[in-house]
């Protein structure tokens, strides 16, 4: 297997509609398996359609991130990629949220109280046709900042839990957490405070260190759902010849390509483009295309889902795994420091 970092967010930490946009199309293009998503669309926790405390310019930001992004969905599992995406870290039932004093995140202090309902949706989470986590602590049971829902939680994984294993000797451990990546700069400025020290780990390979630190969230449960089902397609999937001739060279090996830019901009294809003026198809599109949003009916009424099948895809000339699969990692954890992607 190899990893892709296709890069969809800041090193602000946020994370906006266009750069996710073209990171979906372009693992559609040039062949990848499985994509994760271990943040929402900034600038909107909770997406509505037509929420009476938003202005008309909200409304319509909102109704765009759900288009859109269900546009570029669609448009990525028609190319054989499996979205994964973070559940969430509020607590919530994503079924039955209520309020929302968080939105817009974007511009500093642009948030305000607002009652939300059902028909709000946290994007890309509860996008149509996206594979959904939740976060289990070492015990096996859901950690207790993890969202749910009947409707929305497709499958759970560890994503570390700090207040794990109540009045055990275990509770309350770093090693209740997950490992995760943590740039060397940020990690030696932590180091500094002792409190920190227990959370830090450093490993070293003679004159080269790498730093990891303890944390928790749904941000580390989705990417161990996504190595799962890059195993699936690695042990099951077929060849594909359209993304395994040996001609073909992705996008991110071409000349001038600088890995620390965002993901490229690519044409938007016309089934991603919105109609100049709302109609029909954009009123379908906002319930998700095909068929209505998954939030809206219960999960035993649903149209089971006609995915393509899982495919082999031999990785191009210069990315070679003995797997012979590519694993990409749209992996933005919201809960990393800044420059940990």
């Amino acid at each position: 297997m190899t990893l892709v970092n296709i890069r969809g967010g800041q090193d602000s930490g946020f994370v906006f509609l266009q750069p996710v946009v073209d990171a979906l199309v372009y693992a559609g293009l040039v062949g990848i398996d499985v994509v994760n998503m271990s943040f929402f669309i900034d600038p909107w926790l909770y997406n509505c359609l037509d929420n009476p405390a938003d202005s008309p310019e909200a409304q319509a930001e909102q109704r765009t991130v759900r288009v859109v992004t269900q546009r570029a969905v669609n448009f990525a599992r028609a190319h054989r990629v499996t979205p994964i995406a973070a559940l969430g870290n509020e607590h919530t039932d994503l079924g039955n949220p209520t309020f929302d004093d968080t939105s817009p995140d974007f511009p500093p202090g642009a948030a305000y109280p607002r009652d939300v309902n059902n028909s709000c949706i946290t994007v890309p989470t509860e996008t149509r046709g996206v594979i959904s986590v939740s976060a289990l602590g070492p015990s096996g049971y859901k950690a207790d900042y993890s969202n749910y829902g009947i409707e929305q939680t497709d499958f759970s994984a560890p994503g570390g839990w700090f207040r794990d294993y109540f009045g055990l000797p275990q509770n309350r451990q770093p090693e209740n957490l997950n490992l995760s990546p943590m740039p060397q700069a940020l990690a030696e400025e932590a180091l500094q405070d002792p409190a920190n020290v227990p959370f830090i780990l450093k490993d070293c390979r003679g004159s080269t260190c790498a730093f990891y630190q303890y944390l928790q969230g749904t941000s580390m449960a989705a990417p161990h759902a996504t190595g799962v089902a890059a195993l699936i397609v690695s042990a099951h999937g077929r060849h594909d010849p359209r993304h395994g001739r040996p001609h073909h060279v992705p996008a991110r090996r071409r000349a001038g390509h600088d890995p620390d830019r965002q993901a490229d901009p690519v044409p938007v294809p016309a089934e991603l483009r919105l109609p100049r003026r709302p109609g029909p198809e954009l009123r379908r599109d906002l319930r998700g295309n095909p068929g209505p949003q998954r939030h809206l009916r219960p999960r035993h009424r649903q149209r089971p889902d006609r995915r393509p099948p899982l495919t082999r895809r031999p990785a191009p000339p210069g990315v070679r795994s003995p797997g012979g699969v590519r694993v990409p990692a749209l992996a933005l954890w919201r809960l990393e420091p800044v420059g940990a992607w």
